[in-house]
């Protein structure tokens, strides 16, 4: 049940990590790039939404290490608060499968077959974008 609230959750964020490991420069021949997502992304700041939040996280606070090979990522959340660092958060850690999409020319990210957003990687920061723009959530790595 909680999984479920956290993907929900989730589901209402914008989410930039940090890529701690080394891109591939790389790209495979098919319509959906997955390499660049490759690797570790590190959960940095977290703001919006319509009773805004402003929060900062330490960087190992949540990890996301997507390995392409076996299409899982592998999700290190360490927030021990009960407050909005956690809420905001995301998943609980675990092992989950992903795929992405092209969909409308966007890259689709899908976790445990639930959609999660749109992403954009720009050097080292992955944005995933709900499409909630309004009321969503903004969350940035470094």
């Amino acid at each position: 049940m909680k999984v479920k609230l956290l993907v929900i959750l989730i589901s209402v964020l914008f989410i930039s990590c940090q890529n701690d490991d080394e891109q591939n420069d790389t790209e495979q021949n098919n319509d959906v790039q997955t390499e660049a997502i490759e690797g570790s992304w590190n959960l940095k700041h977290v703001y919006g939404g319509f009773s805004p939040v402003n929060i900062d996280y330490t960087f190992g606070d949540v990890k996301w290490t997507f390995n392409e090979s076996n299409r899982n990522v592998v999700i290190e959340n360490n927030v021990l608060t009960t407050g909005p660092e956690d809420i905001h958060a995301g998943l609980d850690s675990g092992i989950y499968s992903f795929e992405i999409q092209l969909e409308n020319d966007l890259q689709t990210l899908y976790i445990d077959s639930v959609e999660i957003g749109t992403i954009l990687i720009s050097g080292d920061n992955l944005d995933i974008d709900n499409g909630l723009a309004l009321d969503g959530f903004v969350n940035k790595g470094k």
